[in-house]
């Protein structure tokens, strides 16, 4: 039987783990300064065909980086279904 998305919940605060995500197995995506001072978010995403590290643009600021990550990760998502879609086509 199914467990219904509060028993999920309830289940992680009776373990008392840390990050909510960590527990699920979802990874998400981090961030990091260079050395000249500017942002960049990223994320490590794996498939069933591949594993690739998806990357923002460097920006000044956490906000302007996450939006140039979110960028590029919708660009590699719209590329998968792509591929998948020739895949089953073809």
């Amino acid at each position: 039987m199914k467990k219904t998305p509060k028993e999920i919940y309830r289940e992680y605060k009776e373990n008392g783990c840390g990050d909510f995500a960590e527990w699920l197995g979802i990874s998400t995506p981090s961030i990091r300064c260079t050395h000249n001072g500017y942002f960049v978010m990223y994320k490590m995403c794996r498939t069933r065909y591949s594993s690739n590290m998806i990357y923002g643009d460097p920006a000044k600021t956490k906000k302007a980086a996450k939006e140039s990550y979110k960028k590029a990760l919708n660009f590699h998502l719209h590329q998968t279904r792509l591929l998948m879609m020739d895949k089953n086509n073809g």
